[in-house]
C-alpha cells in the first residue's frame, strides 16, 4: 500500500489507504495555519495577542474538546501553557530554535479566569494566559481525517499520533522510539516524550512538556510512554499525563482516564514497563 507523506505541524505526516490523501494534506495544512502559535498570522496567535476574538468553528471545536480533556485530567493536560512555553523558550518552531544564554524569567502573574462562549464563539483570555493547541491538535485532526474514510485498510499519522484500521492484513506499530512492535488490526496510539523537542535555556535542559503544577517542564521517572486504544486524542491526553505522573502512579491513571487502554513506558533507567494487555510484542 502506498504511503503519501508531507511536512505538517513540524512533524512528518503520513496518510495510506485513503480515498483522497490529497484533499486531507490540504485540510491538514489549514488546521495547522489556523493553530500555529508560530505564525504570527494565526487564528490562534491574533487570539494570544488580543485576549478577545470571536474565533472560528474550528479554533471552537478544538479547544472546547482540549478544555473536556482538561476537566477529565483534573486541569494535568491544559491547552493554557502557551505563555509557559516561550517563557521556557519555545517560542518559535523547533526547527529554527537555538539555545540562548538568558536566564529563565519566573512564572507570570495569571489573573481571571479564561471565558468561552460557544454560542457566539467568543474566547476570552484573561492577563499572562495564552493558548497552545500543538500537541493536542495532532490527535484532534487524526481523529477528524479517520472519521472521514470508508476504506477498508488506511491509516494515519501525524507525528506519532496515528490511527490504523484494516478488515484483513495487520499493522505493525512500534513503541515510541524502542524496539518494541506491536500487532494490530484498529487502533489508535500516541508516544509522549521528553527526548524529543529539547532545548537549553540558561544553561538548563528544556523540554515541550509543562507541568501546569509548576509551570515548568516536567521532570519525572517516566522519559516516555506510548497509550494505545481505539481514540487517538484520549491516546495523546494519555500518554502525555504518564510522562507527568511517573511511572508509579501513570497506569492506575490510564486505567481509570481511558479503560481497556494498552500502555509501554520507559524509565530513566531504559528499563520499558507494560500494561498486562498489551498485545505481544516484537523486540
Amino acid at each position: 500500500m502506498r504511503a503519501y507523506r508531507d511536512h505538517i505541524f513540524g512533524t512528518e505526516v503520513s496518510l495510506a489507504g485513503l480515498a483522497a490523501p490529497a484533499e486531507e494534506f490540504g485540510w491538514l495544512r489549514t488546521v495547522e495555519s489556523t493553530l500555529s502559535r508560530f505564525d504570527p498570522g494565526s487564528e490562534l496567535s491574533r487570539l494570544n495577542q488580543a485576549r478577545t476574538a470571536r474565533v472560528s468553528p474550528l479554533l471552537l471545536d478544538v479547544l472546547l474538546a482540549a478544555c473536556r480533556w482538561m476537566a477529565c485530567t483534573d486541569g494535568l493536560v491544559s491547552p493554557f501553557l502557551g505563555a509557559e512555553l516561550r517563557r521556557l523558550g519555545y517560542d518559535r518552531s523547533y526547527e529554527l530554535l537555538g539555545g540562548h544564554d538568558a536566564p529563565t524569567p519566573a512564572p507570570a502573574a495569571r489573573g481571571g479566569e479564561v471565558r468561552i462562549d460557544p454560542d457566539d464563539r467568543t474566547v476570552e483570555l484573561p492577563p499572562g494566559v495564552e493558548l497552545d493547541l500543538g500537541g493536542f491538535a495532532k490527535g484532534w485532526a487524526a481523529a477528524r481525517v479517520r472519521a472521514r474514510q470508508r476504506t477498508v485498510r488506511g491509516l494515519v499519522n501525524i507525528g506519532g499520533d496515528l490511527v490504523c484500521w484494516s478488515s484483513e492484513q495487520a499493522w505493525t506499530i512500534g513503541i515510541g522510539d524502542g524496539p518494541l512492535r506491536v500487532h494490530v488490526h484498529d487502533t489508535a496510539a500516541a508516544t509522549s516524550s521528553t527526548m524529543r523537542r529539547t532545548w537549553n535555556a540558561g544553561g538548563v535542559a528544556r523540554h515541550h512538556l509543562i507541568d501546569p503544577r509548576t509551570a515548568m517542564s516536567t521532570d519525572t521517572d517516566c522519559v516516555q510512554a506510548t497509550v494505545l486504544a481505539q481514540d487517538p486524542i484520549a491516546c495523546e491526553v494519555a500518554a502525555k499525563c504518564c510522562v507527568l505522573l511517573g511511572i508509579e502512579q501513570a497506569g492506575r491513571f490510564v486505567a481509570d482516564l481511558v479503560p481497556g487502554a494498552e500502555w509501554a513506558l520507559l524509565d530513566r533507567s531504559g528499563r520499558w514497563h507494560r500494561s498486562d494487555n498489551l498485545p505481544s510484542t516484537d523486540s
